[in-house]
């Protein structure tokens, strides 16, 4: 019994891997992300310890942050895949004697990428992106006087501003999909990447341009996790023999063949 068992099992898997074998071929999906990026400002570092805002006590602005965002992907032709998205980050506020800086950015941009492997539930694929919004710099007073960021940003005593600057970035990176379901479901995945500024970006603050501070790049990799939900159409890529398509039997040699 438990050797019939054993071969009806192996039978379906091998019947399955034989003509079960499927293509996704036109569909798309809606998805969120969450996960963790390591960035590089560039002179933020100086900026923000020179001259007087947090002083040398910091040494540098964390560079590990929040990254999280969600967008909708369309797969074209069986390869083609494109795709509108938003994300942001949040990195870990850098603090010192005197205040305390904390570093924001959304972004809203679009993605094109190439499948790899589209088989059986697999979607991978490499990517490229490119993404314009803006990053915001949060600066508190904890000093008993005002301070100063840059030349001309005053920062009251137990006050806190914003300054602000638009952002460009290009987007690299690979990305895994694995559907639950062979028309689509639930959709599992991971993105890892990087990501960096064409251009330095010019910060602005209450009474406008931020002088003494020099521009800032947004630079970093990133990995996160996914979660969507989608449909597709697919395309077998074999199937088992019709009736029609079955070698005719011969006629054993010792019978004639009927009337």
């Amino acid at each position: 019994m438990k050797l019939r068992i054993l071969f009806i099992s192996l039978f379906f898997i091998v019947y399955y891997h034989s003509f079960g074998q499927f293509t996704l071929k036109l569909g798309g999906y809606l998805e969120g992300y969450s996960g963790v990026t390591y960035g590089f400002f560039g002179n933020l570092k100086k900026d923000l310890t020179t001259p007087s805002f947090l002083t040398d006590s910091v040494t540098k602005l964390p560079a590990v942050g929040s990254y999280y965002g969600g967008g909708f992907k369309f797969l074209v032709a069986k390869k083609i895949i494109l795709g509108l998205y938003g994300v942001g980050s949040a990195h870990t506020p850098a603090e010192g004697k005197r205040g305390q800086a904390k570093m924001y950015t959304t972004l809203w941009g679009g993605q094109v990428g190439f499948a790899v492997k589209n088989t059986n539930r697999w979607l991978w694929y490499p990517y490229a992106g490119f993404s314009v919004g803006k990053s915001t710099l949060k600066l508190s007073n904890y000093d008993n006087q005002s301070v100063v960021f840059g030349e001309n940003q005053t920062i009251e005593r137990a006050k806190t501003i914003e300054c602000t600057t638009t952002s460009s970035v290009v987007d690299l990176g690979f990305s895994f999909r694995h559907l639950s379901r062979n028309s689509g479901g639930l959709i599992l995945g991971v993105d890892g990447g990087f990501y960096l500024s064409p251009a330095k970006g010019t910060w602005s603050g209450p009474v406008g341009a931020v002088s003494g501070v020099k521009g800032s790049s947004l630079n970093g990799i990133y990995l996160r996790v996914t979660i969507g939900a989608g449909l597709f159409s697919i395309e077998s890529s074999s199937k088992p023999p019709t009736e029609d398509e079955k070698p005719a039997q011969e006629n054993p040699a010792n019978e004639e063949p009927k009337q």
